[in-house]
């Protein structure tokens, strides 16, 4: 053998380890790539999730100042509904709040009114109907 066959085979296997390590290093980042990506998306998952329930209750306490009763009060809810159905314009009044909140009921004289309601009266007015 010669010494340009030994230096070639020398420059070879060199350049294979080069080729070798270079493969486990991008083999590395890409592992490292996957973990980041899944740890961020579990971090965006749970920050999502604290969102919609401070979302959830900052809308609890807006009802609860309006004075609609929370749901697991079932003689307030009955009330409620009761006056509501009854046609009482004020069924929705809370001594927490200054001003009663209005509950519009469509009637059958009425059907197409262009008045705002409010969810509570939405679900009155399909259960009546049912």
């Amino acid at each position: 053998m010669t010494s340009y066959e030994r230096w070639s085979l020398v420059a070879s296997f060199g350049s294979l380890l080069v080729s070798v390590v270079a493969f486990g290093a991008l083999a590395w980042q890409l592992l490292m790539l996957a973990r980041g990506t899944a740890q961020d998306h579990d971090r965006r998952r749970k920050q999502a999730t604290m969102e919609y329930l401070t979302a959830i209750m900052d809308r609890r306490k807006a009802l609860y100042d309006e004075g609609i009763p929370d749901e697991r009060d079932h003689a307030a809810v009955s009330a409620l509904i009761s006056r509501a159905l009854a046609g009482d314009p004020t069924a929705v009044h809370s001594p927490r709040v200054s001003r009663p909140v209005r509950v519009t009921v469509a009637t059958a004289a009425s059907p197409s009114s262009t008045r705002k309601t409010s969810p509570a009266s939405t679900a009155l007015r399909s259960r009546s109907a049912g």
